[in-house]
């Protein structure tokens, strides 16, 4: 009888952990969710902000002469460029995170087909 007794309680620990452990993975993923949005969300709109008042500030510069005008646009395609090398690399950031999830998202596949 006692046998049976300490496989029940080690069944009933069994499924107490595995709750906690579902518990932990479903607040990691909403965590996860937020800081995406928020943090994804606020980057772009401080990227954006940022390269706005490069060009406004570029264009209030008056140029003279054709050297300066050149200079002046050359000024403004840096910006561009700067812009899209940091947009890339936020993308290049997600990218990676996507493919850590993706990997994640394995395991826990692997996981489910043991328990059926």
């Amino acid at each position: 009888y006692s046998l049976e007794d300490e496989v029940s309680n080690n069944k009933f620990s069994a499924y107490e952990y595995r709750s906690i452990i579902q518990e932990n993975r479903d607040m990691l993923i909403k965590n996860y969710d937020a800081a995406f949005e928020g943090n994804r969300h606020l980057a772009n709109l401080d990227t954006e902000k940022i390269f706005s008042d490069r060009a406004a500030m570029l264009a209030e510069l008056n140029a003279r002469d054709q050297v300066q005008d050149n200079f002046k646009r050359s000024l403004r395609n840096k910006a561009n460029i700067d812009l899209l090398d940091h947009k890339s690399e936020l993308n290049a950031r997600m990218a990676e995170v996507n493919e850590m999830l993706a990997d994640a998202n394995t395991q826990l596949n692997a996981a489910n087909a043991k328990i059926l």
